[in-house]
């Protein structure tokens, strides 16, 4: 960047105009002078006035108020306030992001505007179910897989499961997984590492957060030829998993919010002769993902055909029936 005058200067009017000043708060030549009142830099009048200059030159939203000796204030910024909001609670909102790094990811958008909006991006939104990972690591792994992928490198890791008593153990009793590292998949509020088991010979996924101790080995990675990120992903992370089946529908009049948000507005349905409820029609995988979606509605919505799909179903609920049962029978 090249900037006339005293640079130093005028970095440090920038920041202040930054800080101290937006449209509810301008600062005046007087007030800027003082800024510089003990330091070695020469301020007065003609300085500012050339200083507001060269940062308009460079591509800085600085506004003059009119006034005697004119007052300032930065306008368009990086960032305008509602951007800020949404950055904000994304962050909040994202279970891959520990607390800590949260709360100072928070602070630094907040640095986007001036002091006097900090209690603006004070958010008050509760997110359910909204649980922080533990792993502070997490973004180091994303950025060493990202490394990976672009390096053609394969990796080595561990990776940890829970126990019923809540801690964390290794799988495999601390073995060592190598991987040949494809793409990172972000779905559900987590990261997944997808990409090339030569122990399993097919591709395969891992939670990232909950990786240790990953390497990048020197070893090149297996070709992604064949590979179809998108072909991957629906038939692994999304209730389009499995074999594609169009079903049908029959919902009570109350669920079209639940269609549309599941399918979309281009969804076809029409409603029954006497009115008491709608059909929709859509393509699905034929999965357990696809009839859980289907259960949590507690039979507002029931899958009327074809058959497979009815019986599918009907089979998942009776095995979990058969299942709890047994667990009881255990239990007496």
């Amino acid at each position: 960047m090249s900037m006339s005058g005293n640079k130093s200067r005028v970095l440090h009017l920038l920041r202040y105009l930054h800080t101290d000043s937006d449209e509810q708060h301008d600062v005046s030549t007087k007030e800027i002078i003082a800024l510089f009142a003990g330091t070695d830099e020469k301020c007065n009048r003609v300085t500012v006035s050339n200083d507001i200059a060269t940062l308009r030159n460079e591509g800085y939203d600085v506004r003059t108020i009119v006034s005697v000796g004119n007052s300032y204030y930065l306008g368009n910024r990086e960032l305008d306030p509602d951007e800020i909001k949404i950055l904000i609670d994304a962050v909040s909102a994202s279970h891959f992001i520990p607390s800590r790094q949260s709360s100072a990811l928070i602070e630094k958008l907040k640095g986007f505007d001036s002091k006097y909006r900090a209690d603006d991006y004070t958010r008050h939104l509760y997110f359910a179910g909204a649980t922080k990972t533990k792993n502070i690591g997490a973004f180091d792994l994303v950025d060493k897989l990202n490394d990976a992928i672009n390096r053609r490198r394969k990796v080595t890791f561990q990776y940890y499961q829970y126990t019923p008593g809540k801690t964390r153990r290794l799988r495999g009793r601390g073995k060592t997984y190598e991987n040949s590292p494809y793409c990172i998949v972000y779905t559900n509020d987590h990261y997944y590492l997808v990409g090339w088991s030569d122990e399993h010979d097919k591709v395969v996924q891992f939670r990232i957060d909950r990786m240790k101790n990953l390497r990048i080995t020197g070893e090149k990675s297996r070709s992604t030829r064949g590979f179809h990120i998108d072909q991957y992903v629906n038939e692994n992370f999304s209730m389009y998993s499995g074999d594609n089946i169009n079903v049908t529908l029959e919902c009570d009049n109350d669920m079209m919010d639940a269609i549309i948000d599941r399918f979309g507005e281009k969804v076809k349905t029409s409603p029954s002769p006497d009115g008491k409820y709608f059909t929709a029609e859509a393509t699905v995988g034929n999965s357990p993902t696809f009839y859980a979606w289907v259960f949590q509605f507690g039979g507002k919505i029931k899958i009327a055909g074809p058959e497979e799909a009815v019986e599918s179903y009907s089979k998942m609920i009776k095995n979990a029936r058969k299942k709890r049962r047994k667990t009881n029978k255990e239990q007496i």
